[in-house]
């Protein structure tokens, strides 16, 4: 399945590099389920809360990515698949 997903990013001036190089792997120490790709599904008002939240907050400004995932793929859909939500539970992360 195909979606439409946004990736939230503290706002460097560099727009040309997102459009190139994004999306862009997490490899913050206190990432929620460590090193790896975050994204916001169809709902771009959830990106833009997590700006607010995760930027704003600190006082830098956020830019908002779009590109299209296949969920199809190596993917864990932490929202709406109780199966993936069960998974994570139940195995250790391998980061």
């Amino acid at each position: 399945m195909i979606i439409t997903a946004y990736q939230t990013l503290e706002d460097k001036d560099n727009v040309d590099e997102i459009e190139t190089d994004g999306p862009y792997e997490c490899r913050r120490a206190d990432a929620w389920l460590g090193f790896g790709y975050y994204f916001w599904d169809t709902n771009m008002d959830w990106a833009k809360a997590w700006g607010e939240g995760s930027y704003k907050k600190r006082g830098k400004e956020y830019i908002i990515g779009r590109c299209q995932l296949d969920l199809s793929k190596d993917c864990y859909d932490l929202m709406g698949n109780v199966n993936h939500q069960q998974d994570i539970l139940h195995k250790p992360l391998k980061c």
